[in-house]
């Protein structure tokens, strides 16, 4: 039929009885398409201990029974076991497919809006909630690499995104790289879209004044604006608004490791050390243990006053990392660490060992955190200065959390330097 070959589906949690009574520990979901079509034979289920939903009726509806303990307010993943027509469909939104369990009462705010839609189809850029959902695909997978390797990605790793996930959704990257930079465009009032275009293209003031005026209490969607303007917040060093925002979507989604990884350095630049480290435990406790993980996690607990576990930390990541540059990075992280420990020289000449396999720009910051751990002041300032050329940003929000530089804060030479770039 022709309105399936479109491809875009909506998929809503139903409360009406029959073939969907609501019941406890059941998610009632009806599938329809965007033109509010009943769409029959679709197959959900959820990941973990969750059941499968009966293919969906001539009304769209099925029942897909909850796992162990699951609760109204708990996130549920929703997975996509059989489609009409054998088509290749994706969530559109949420992207990801993760949805927060509704009530299971008969009523009208129990219901839950879900869009999907088949791959390669050229409407997932002209419909607003499917280009909304592109965006934040993207976006989210640009963060978690941020994250990951501690700085903004280069434009050839942002292309490297681009393309990676549209291979995922079937459409060429330049098409999907204009539509997004086109809605951001658009002389249209605030909204999210015009956020999301605006994190993509690194215009992060934009991103929250779009993303907070698109804001409504009872929208299905907060959890993922929430996000998208917690990191916004962060990138542009509001670390206030930064905490308060990703604090709402924590308590949507306790174990989200994105947003624990984000709070984790707003924490850290708050001088909130105990909360800082909690977080990260967090992260390394729901897997995987990553050598990135672990590297962060170790700086948090120097931070909060655990030397000891910090090395240890960085040790397992060290057996953990297979890349060259993040291997000589651990290690110059542990040569400064012995030094905070008392073993001054075992650090010096651990340091001298590796100094040459750094990278001059990638660690530009931590460079300058040797030497300021090893009260070598006047390579500190050369390898500050250094680092707010090569890698601004970057460096300030490293300035805001790093507590090792406290002792140069007041001087004028480092104040100097930090006022070439003003906080916006």
């Amino acid at each position: 039929m022709r309105w399936i070959a479109l491809g875009v589906l909506f998929v809503i949690a139903s409360a009406r009885c029959g073939t969907a009574c609501a019941e406890r520990g059941v998610l009632v979901l009806k599938a329809s398409t965007l033109a509010d079509r009943p769409l029959k034979g679709l197959v959900l289920t959820t990941m973990g201990d969750g059941g499968m939903g009966p293919p969906t009726d001539d009304l769209g509806k099925t029942r897909i029974r909850l796992g162990g303990d699951t609760k109204p307010g708990s996130p549920v993943k929703l997975l996509i076991a059989n489609s009409p027509g054998g088509k290749e469909l994706m969530f559109v939104s949420p992207w990801n497919g993760e949805v927060i369990v509704p009530c299971f009462e008969n009523a009208p705010n129990c219901v839950h809006p879900v869009w999907l839609t088949d791959t390669k189809n050229k409407e997932i850029l002209r419909n607003g909630k499917a280009l909304a959902a592109t965006t934040e695909r993207i976006n989210h997978a640009t963060i978690t690499k941020e994250l990951e390797q501690r700085s903004a990605l280069s434009e050839t790793q942002r292309r490297a995104v681009l393309e990676e996930q549209a291979k995922t959704i079937g459409l060429p990257p330049e098409d999907v790289d204009r539509a997004i930079r086109a809605s951001g465009a658009q002389t249209t009032p605030a909204s999210y879209q015009k956020g999301l275009s605006a994190i993509y293209e690194r215009r992060y003031a934009d991103a929250s004044q779009h993303i907070r005026a698109s804001l409504q209490p009872a929208d299905r969607g907060m959890f993922d604006k929430y996000v998208s303007l917690g990191w916004s917040e962060y990138r542009q060093r509001h670390y206030e608004l930064a905490k308060e925002t990703l604090q709402q979507a924590q308590m949507m989604r306790p174990e989200d490791r994105t947003v624990l990884e984000i709070l984790s350095r707003v924490y850290r630049a708050l001088k909130d050390f105990p909360n800082a480290r909690l977080s990260m435990e967090k992260v390394v406790a729901l897997g995987p243990a990553t050598a990135g993980a672990l590297y962060d996690l170790a700086i948090m607990q120097k931070n909060d006053q655990r030397l000891d576990l910090a090395l240890r930390s960085l040790e397992k990541a060290r057996t953990i990392s297979r890349d060259k540059d993040e291997l000589a990075n651990i290690e110059f992280v542990i040569a400064g660490y012995l030094i905070h420990a008392g073993r001054r020289q075992e650090g010096l000449r651990r340091f001298e060992s590796i100094k040459d396999q750094l990278g001059a720009d990638r660690f530009a910051a931590n460079l300058a955190w040797f030497y300021a751990v090893a009260e070598r002041e006047q390579e500190f300032f050369e390898a500050l200065e250094h680092a707010l050329r090569v890698r601004t940003l970057e460096t300030l929000l490293w300035i805001d959390q790093e507590v090792d530089i406290n002792k140069y804060r007041e001087h004028e030479r480092f104040k100097a330097l930090v006022a070439k770039y003003p906080r916006q």
